[in-house]
Parts: C-alpha cells; sequence; structure tokens
C-alpha cells in the first residue's frame, strides 16, 4: 500500500481484543453476598406490605386517604430503586439502604414504647430488623465490598 492510497483521516489501527472468559468472569461476578443481600431485602419489603395489609388500614382499605397512599407508593418505589441500584453494583445504595432502614425501623420502635404493637406487629418488627442488619452486613462484608470498590474500573 502506497501513501497515496492511504486516507490521511483515517483512524489508527489497532489490535483490540476481549480478555479471556475466566478474567471476565472473575472481575464482574457478583459476589454470593450481594445475591443474598439482593433476596433479604426484597423479603424484607414483602413481608411488611403483607404484614401491613393484613395488621393495619391497608393500601386498599378505605380508611386510608389518597394522600397516605401517593407516600406509601413513592416509599415503595424509593426502596425498589435503591434494591435495583445495589444489584447493579451502585455503592452509594449500600449507605443509602442501611440509612432508610434504620430510619424506617426507628418509629415502629418508637411506637412499641408509646401505644404498644400486636403480637404480629411484634414478631414482623423482630423480622424486619434481623434482615435489615443482616444485609447490611453482608453489603459491607470483604467479597461484596471489593465487588462495589472495583465498580469504576
Amino acid at each position: 500500500m502506497n501513501n497515496v492510497d492511504r486516507n490521511p483521516y483515517a483512524p489508527p489501527e489497532a489490535k483490540v481484543s476481549d480478555l479471556p472468559a475466566e478474567a471476565q468472569d472473575d472481575a464482574s461476578a457478583k459476589p454470593a453476598q450481594v445475591t443474598v443481600a439482593v433476596g433479604l431485602s426484597l423479603s424484607s419489603l414483602i413481608l411488611g406490605l403483607v404484614v401491613g395489609e393484613w395488621e393495619g388500614p391497608g393500601f386498599f382499605s378505605e380508611q386510608m386517604s389518597t394522600s397516605t397512599r401517593i407516600v406509601e407508593v413513592i416509599g415503595l418505589c424509593t426502596v425498589l430503586a435503591v434494591i435495583l441500584a445495589i444489584a447493579r453494583r451502585r455503592s452509594w445504595a449500600r449507605t443509602v439502604f442501611c440509612v432508610m432502614a434504620g430510619l424506617g425501623l426507628l418509629p415502629s420502635y418508637l411506637s412499641m414504647f408509646a401505644v404498644g404493637l400486636t403480637r404480629m406487629q411484634g414478631i414482623n418488627l423482630i423480622v424486619q430488623t434481623i434482615l435489615c442488619v443482616a444485609t447490611g452486613y453482608l453489603l459491607f462484608s470483604e467479597p461484596a465490598r471489593s465487588w462495589f470498590d472495583r465498580a469504576g474500573e
């Protein structure tokens, strides 16, 4: 090929290849801790919805106002977005989840001392607390932490 045939504005040529399959799997494989944490957080969310419908004026109750329903839908969407962000390797979502879990459980513990809880609400509160603590622990365990830290690479 002579200089006349070569386009001076053509991009440079470079050999590009993918990483070997085993290197790609090691770099991007989601640790079991993250998968379990996402499952636990979804379980906690579903349990809260079921017990909320069963024990109190549920979402479909005539006693619930429209504004309360709107706030509940926004809260549900926010929690689902954070869980999805965790599954998609967004490191900030771990901290947001822990803050939201703490702020979500705090009023339940305060109401327990103020007005009391039914047996089902008490069991739900204990299970929710265990699920949230386990999820937070798993999200900040070493395999999960290193997986989230490599997200920017």
